[in-house]
């Protein structure tokens, strides 16, 4: 839906889990890595430094 745009990590978190779990948690961190290890080395989802993740390509 962000159309190649950078989601937040709080947008992340409402969004994916409970709106109770803890915004500073490392969950989303954790899933992303293992979502960018199956997807290969392919970059598709890319870090943007003080903004959350963007989905590439």
């Amino acid at each position: 839906q962000a159309r190649g745009a950078a989601v937040p990590h709080g947008e992340l978190v409402r969004t994916l889990w409970d709106e109770h779990l803890d915004p500073r948690t490392g969950a989303v961190r954790a899933v992303v890595s293992r979502l960018r290890r199956k997807l290969g080395d392919g970059g598709t989802i890319a870090p943007d430094t003080g903004d959350g993740y963007r989905l590439c390509g």
